[in-house]
């Protein structure tokens, strides 16, 4: 292939000189990418996309016939499509590469590169991100692009964490045969615009390149628009503001120690909370006490449906991106026998219950040993408590009730050391359908809570008796039903578009009890109906049969026969996050 002759076809021959300076020829003009023409020099982007439409060409079966053929250059470059959405860029490097090739055969430095950049982009592909480029030693990873997940900048942390552990790994192997490996690591989140030939255009690629540069040799470092989105999830250091070159505004930044252990649910469309400014005030007055250093136990109490785990969630909602840890346990009333249940469930979100074995018993030592607890004392007690096997030359010999003692102390420690590493709210719901066991748990950190930055709140029904004493930084918040200003202003929201009449409004307040569950299932189904008055007449009065509660049959009884549903036989389950 004559080089010269396709430029001038191309009208880009003044790139010729550069192209053989930087010895690339017909085998390597196919891998040519968006960089690599900036870097030898081709500094505008219209030329760079007439080069990389012509790139695109070639590999095309018809393009050494069309070739031969002239037509006008408008024709020789197809329409570049672009699209515009939000992703999370990551930009991972190593440190000193110059150094370490040096000292290296350049097989040899070749080999370990490419075994590291592999590890890489397995990490992000695993988690659903797409390596846009490679380049050199260094990599450019975006996730939500091409397919867009509603938690993608979690997925680009938890990669970047996995990078890091795989090149721990990747060293270990080597065994001192070969310059240790550190890499470091910046993301950024933001909208773009991506072409199909690569080009990403936006903010987020050159903050999370000078974010990678700021960042310290194996550390992973992201901005308020990453911890925002994942705060609660990861143990995050607050870096403070910097000015990034070409950047104009300050940019707050947080290295990532580790995955917490929390959980984020999903996204939710939420009707606006009615009625809960005071106790709401109350939970943030204590996660100010508790991040202080004098830990708070708060129960919360109230009938189904009343808005307890709705309440717990505009909580967490308030906490922002400031570093913190936020822990979702729920007890099941199917498994009120099964010891630790929640505690198992936790385990198997944390750890993974589909990856490797020794993955996830070397992810929870290394979790031990970031918070200062001996993994070889403690990852035995606790692995089977989180669903992680260990080896039976491992697994402690105790008896059934010391090894129960024991286990319950190591877990009390570790919430311990885990809130002093970093601030913890702890939520755990349902505690009256909790077991035994995990009782005996909760009660010891209700007791032992204040030595630490943490948290509890805890959700039940008025029938919960706890079986632990009253403890100066202890608290009750007693829900109760809605007043009939909040039941208007929770139909007027819910309503919208259609205006109710007030005697809607008052029928709804007195048949569902204030009860915001009710308030909102009476109130849509009004609007199936047309919203008339005559509507409420079909709907039978919320009764006090505690009998009646839980009983999901009902529940499902009366979604399907809707002429006439009883309030009560709306299912509690419902009421999770109201």
């Amino acid at each position: 292939m004559d080089l010269g002759a396709w430029l001038k076809q191309t009208g880009l021959e003044r790139y010729e000189a550069a192209f053989r300076d930087n010895r690339i020829d017909e085998a390597v003009l196919p891998h040519l990418t968006a960089e690599d023409l900036k870097e030898i020099g081709v500094a505008t982007v219209g030329d760079r996309r007439k080069l990389l439409a012509a790139i695109a060409a070639l590999a095309s079966p018809t393009a050494s016939a069309e070739s031969a053929a002239p037509r006008p250059f408008a024709k020789s470059v197809p329409e570049i499509s672009a699209e515009r959405r939000p992703i999370t860029v990551m930009f991972c490097d190593l440190v000193g590469s110059t150094a370490l090739a040096s000292r290296l055969d350049a097989e040899d430095w070749r080999s370990l590169v490419n075994a590291y950049l592999d590890e890489a982009s397995a990490a992000v592909t695993g988690l659903g991100g797409h390596v846009l480029k490679k380049l050199g030693d260094g990599l450019m990873a975006l996730f939500g692009y091409p397919h867009a997940q509603e938690n993608d900048a979690e997925r680009a942390v938890r990669a970047a964490l996995a990078i890091q552990r795989a090149l721990s790994e990747l060293n270990d192997r080597n065994g001192g045969k070969a310059p240790e490996l550190v890499a470091r690591i910046g993301l950024e989140s933001g909208p773009v615009v991506v072409e199909a030939t690569g080009e990403v255009f936006g903010d987020a690629p050159n903050i999370a390149a000078r974010v990678q540069g700021l960042a310290e040799p194996g550390a992973v470092v992201v901005t308020a628009n990453v911890q925002r989105q994942t705060a609660g999830l990861f143990v995050a250091e607050d870096r403070g503001a910097c000015q990034l070159k070409g950047v104009q505004a300050p940019v707050t930044l947080y290295r990532i120690v580790r995955a917490s252990g929390g959980r984020r649910s999903g996204a939710r469309t939420l009707t606006p909370l009615v009625g809960r400014e005071e106790e709401l005030g109350q939970l943030r007055g204590r996660w100010k006490r508790a991040r202080n250093g004098a830990g708070q136990f708060t129960l919360i109490v109230g009938e189904p449906g009343i808005g307890k785990s709705r309440l717990v969630e505009e909580f967490r909602a308030t906490l922002g991106e400031t570093p913190h840890t936020f822990v979702e346990l729920s007890s099941s009333q199917l498994l009120q026998n099964t010891p630790l249940h929640p505690i198992a469930e936790w385990g198997r979100q944390r750890f993974g219950a589909d990856e490797p074995v020794d993955r996830r018993l070397a992810d929870l030592e290394n979790t031990l040993q970031l918070i200062g607890l001996d993994p070889d004392e403690y990852a035995p007690l606790l692995a089977p408590l989180v669903g992680v096997p260990v080896p039976e030359e491992r697994a402690p010999k105790l008896a059934p009730e010391e090894s129960r003692r024991r286990q319950l102390a190591a877990l009390v420690t570790w919430f311990l050391a885990g809130a002093r590493s970093q601030p913890v709210a702890l939520a755990f719901e349902d505690l009256h359908w909790a077991d035994p066991t995990t009782l005996d748990l909760m009660q010891a950190l209700a007791e032992r809570g204040a030595q630490a930055p943490l948290l509890i709140l805890g959700t039940a029904r008025p029938e919960f008796r706890p079986p632990w004493s009253l403890r100066s930084h202890h608290s009750v918040i007693s829900l109760s039903p809605l007043d009939r200003a909040d039941v208007a202003q929770m139909v007027g929201g819910l309503a919208a578009r259609h205006a109710l009449s007030q005697e809607v409004v008052e029928g709804v307040s007195q048949r569902t009890g204030g009860v915001p569950l009710f308030v909102e299932e009476v109130t849509r189904l009004l609007l199936e109906r047309g919203g008339e008055a005559g509507g409420l007449q079909a709907i039978r009065p919320r009764c006090n049969n505690r009998s009646r509660r839980g009983s999901t049959g009902s529940a499902k009884r009366a979604r399907s026969h809707r002429s006439a549903p009883c309030l009560d036989a709306i299912s509690p389950m419902r009421c999770s996050r109201l």
